[in-house]
This record gives structure tokens, sequence and C-alpha cells, in this order.
């Protein structure tokens, strides 16, 4: 196969998950067909079916292009030693930038929440990436658990999950405000979201005076 070939195989297929991740977010798993997601991405179903095989696959694709998109935002280091709760903020900022560039990663995730994670498969390059992430979040609670700023009894994989359910909440949540007539002032904004993400972030590891 030569170069231009290989560029359109490539181009095909990336157009395809693509579009996939979008149609599985906004339909869900049950809702989709592969006719739909081979429209969506401006290509015949034959090859979509010559790619993937069957939706159950392509749903598997889309997962794995969310969570390598994920884990792009954590490439440069965020832990600051001395600095443990500028540490968990920069990785909640980083969560939550991720979250409300691509909302559809988190529809996906609630999809699957109904679905009982069943189209979730392990995938052990995916679970040593996740390790390489938490491990600084495991430092700074060890330091800031030593400098009498941070409670004991939270563990790194503890502030990771718990950081995705704040984040899931406020960025999937927001399209409700205008349908049930609420106005959150401090809300309106991408700015304003992620800060209210990282301050409920840093209030659940904080060690506060009794």
């Amino acid at each position: 196969m030569n170069g231009s070939k290989l560029g359109e195989s490539e181009s095909s297929i990336d157009r395809i998950i693509v579009a996939a991740e979008e149609e599985f977010a906004r339909y869900g798993f049950d809702a989709v067909n592969v006719r739909q997601i081979a429209d969506a991405a401006d290509v015949s179903t034959k090859l979509v079916y010559h790619y993937f095989g069957r939706k159950e696959v392509l749903y598997l694709e889309a997962l794995g292009h969310m969570a390598r998109t994920f884990f792009e935002q954590f490439e440069h280091p965020i832990f600051d030693s001395g600095d443990p709760i500028g540490t968990i903020r920069e990785f909640a900022m980083r969560y939550a930038d991720f979250y409300q560039a691509h909302p559809e990663t988190g529809r996906l995730i609630l999809d699957q929440v109904i679905h009982g994670g069943q189209q979730i498969r392990r995938s052990s390059p995916m679970e040593r990436r996740r390790s390489e992430v938490i491990e600084p979040l495991r430092k700074a609670l060890e330091e800031g658990i030593a400098q009498g700023i941070i409670r004991s009894g939270v563990s790194g994989e503890g502030l990771f999950y718990h950081t995705l359910l704040v984040t899931i909440g406020y960025t999937s949540m927001i399209p409700l405000l205008g349908p049930l007539h609420l106005e959150v002032d401090e809300l309106k904004t991408d700015e304003q979201r992620r800060r209210a993400i990282a301050d409920a972030v840093v209030g659940f590891v904080r060690n506060w005076p009794t």
C-alpha cells in the first residue's frame, strides 16, 4: 500500500472513530447502528464493517480513543514538591479542561453507567497509564498529610475517582440549568466551572480544623 492509500485509510479510520464517539455519546450504545456512524463519518457502511467488524468493537475503539485523549492531558508532570494542594488543584483543572473540551466523553461514561460497564474491557496499557497519572497524587497526598494540610484516609485512586464524579457532575449537568430555569452566576463560564471543580476536589482532601 503506497503512502497516499495508507494516509486515506488512516483518515477514514480516524473519522469513523470520532463519529462513533459522538454518535454513541449522543444517543447511547443501544440506539446507534453502524449505518448511522458511517453516515456521520461520510464513509460507506461496508468500510466500517471492513475495519471494525461489528458495533461492539467500534464502541470499544471509541472508549479507547477517549481514554488516550484524556491521558494526553497529563503528559507533562503535575507534581510540585512543597505544594501538595497546588498539585491536586492542577490535576483537577486539567481534568476539567479535558471534559469541557470533550463533552461527549462525559455522556459516554454516563451511557456506561446505564449499562453497568458492560462494554468496557480491561486494558493493561490504559491501566498502566492511569497508574502513572495517579502516582503524583499519591505523593501530593503523602506530603500534604505530613504538612498537616491534607487529611488522612484518602488514596490516590480515591482522589482520581472523586475528581471524575465531581467533573462529570459539573460538566454533564450544566445543560439542565436552562430547562430548570436555574441561574447559577458562578457557573456561567468554562473558567468558573473549572475553578468550581478544582475547589470541590481540593475541599475533599483538605484537613479542615474541627
